[in-house]
């Protein structure tokens, strides 16, 4: 644990560094206000525990404003799942990997936040795995380009690191709970109220398990970062198991 939180306290310092943020917001000012837009408005709702941003006092006091910023949060918060994969993918193919790595990190802290997107009503049954999957596929495909995007060296490891991080805590937000919710609900259902406890244990670890695939599509993206992915995963399932 203490080997990757120092790797992730090295590339967080290196690419927060202010120059060269600042120079990037002067050149690409419309990218990054895409990317605050589509992680900021979410975030906050996510950290204040908004339960419904359209309605919630918390934002009284922002008078008539309310309406529309709550508006705002909850279709972002509602949509990021999909969102955010896309914008990041469309950053990055306009070659834009600053704010398109910004849109992965606040994606996956996003997600994160919430208690299960399996709640959501489209992610029942097998469609959770395969959808979570599909939305982990653009972020997979960003990281694998970057060898025609980034020149060789120290910004391209930093970069790499941190899309391969948020690419990790992703999935532990959607292909986890997915596989496991749908051992629950699919494979371990006994037909009546009840399920098959052991059932449902063994599905959890599959979910787990799933982060396995996580990492060999991210080694076979960023071969030289497999060791580096490895030791977070690792600490990942550590930490939350």
């Amino acid at each position: 644990m203490i080997v990757s939180k120092f790797i992730l306290e090295d590339v967080i310092e290196e690419f927060m560094d202010e120059d060269s943020i600042e120079q990037d917001i002067h050149q690409h000012p419309l990218s990054w206000c895409i990317a605050l837009l589509i992680v900021t408005p979410p975030l906050v709702a996510a950290l204040l525990q908004m339960n419904d941003p359209r309605t919630d006092p918390a934002l009284d006091s922002l008078g008539p404003l309310q309406s529309i910023v709550g508006l705002v949060m909850y279709m972002m918060l509602q949509t990021q799942l999909f969102v955010a994969p896309i914008a990041c993918f469309a950053l990055a193919f306009r070659r834009h990997l600053a704010p398109a790595v910004l849109v992965a990190m606040g994606s996956s802290a996003i997600m994160l936040t919430l208690d299960n997107f399996t709640e959501l009503g489209f992610a029942e049954g097998i469609l959770g795995p395969v959808i979570a999957a599909a939305c982990l596929a653009p972020f997979i495909i960003v990281l694998r380009k970057k060898r025609t995007q980034l020149n060789p060296g120290r910004s391209r490891q930093v970069w790499a690191t941190l899309m391969a991080t948020s690419i990790l805590m992703f999935a532990v937000a959607t292909l986890v709970p997915a596989v496991a919710s749908y051992g629950e609900t699919e494979a371990c259902a006994t037909g009546t109220l009840t399920v098959d406890t052991e059932c449902v244990d063994e599905w959890g670890t599959y979910g787990w398990a799933s982060i396995g695939l996580v990492v060999a599509a991210i080694g076979w993206a960023w071969p030289r970062g497999r060791h580096i992915v490895e030791e977070i995963a690792d600490d990942i399932i550590e930490a939350a198991t």
